[in-house]
């Protein structure tokens, strides 16, 4: 085994960096340190990114960084057009969900929502991530996810657990504290 990651980590530079060569992503990183992260990555990958709203500040009150609402992605659209980019990607607030933007031939854009993509993830974990070999097999989700999600863990034999995270729990958990 040790011999084994020893040759991966070797040879992983070499067959990662340069996985998204020629592609161009659009990173939304709404102000938080998703974004600035998220190009450091890709871009060491090898991909041309671009980060909008790379600025990390606080946020308070209302946003525009809910990922899965189609208005909040306006500005990511437009940027991909101006920079015919590939692919763009759009966090939420604390970076627990993304939404990917994928652009057809026809330039049209498809949303890939962060529910979506744990539609996705939740078979892909189970049958080739080896999560089907554990005991009892737990995905947990965000209060703010749907009920699609609950219905793919149904359908795939995992147990579903919900949690108050993410800003909305920061943001209640700001008032309390800020009442003590």
């Amino acid at each position: 085994i040790e011999k084994t990651i020893s040759t991966y980590l070797e040879n992983a530079g070499s067959r990662w960096d340069s996985i998204f060569e020629g592609i161009k992503i659009v990173i939304e990183g709404a102000h938080t340190s998703s974004g600035p992260l998220a190009k450091q990555a890709f871009s060491a990958l090898g991909a041309k990114t671009f980060l909008l709203h790379g600025d990390v500040e606080p946020v308070r009150g209302e946003h525009t960084a809910d990922p899965s609402i189609k208005q909040n992605l306006v500005s990511l659209y437009r940027e991909m057009e101006d920079k015919e980019a590939h692919m763009g990607i759009a966090f939420d607030l604390d970076g627990d969900r993304g939404a990917i933007v994928l652009r057809t031939e026809d330039g049209e854009f498809v949303d890939l929502p962060p529910d979506k993509i744990g539609q996705v993830l939740i078979p892909f974990l189970m049958n080739v991530g080896g999560y089907n070999e554990t005991d009892k097999p737990l995905y947990i989700r965000d209060c703010l996810s749907t009920d699609a999600i609950l219905d793919q863990a149904g359908k795939s034999g995992v147990t579903m657990e919900t949690t108050d995270a993410g800003y909305v729990f920061l943001k209640k958990r700001e008032k309390e504290r800020l009442a003590e």
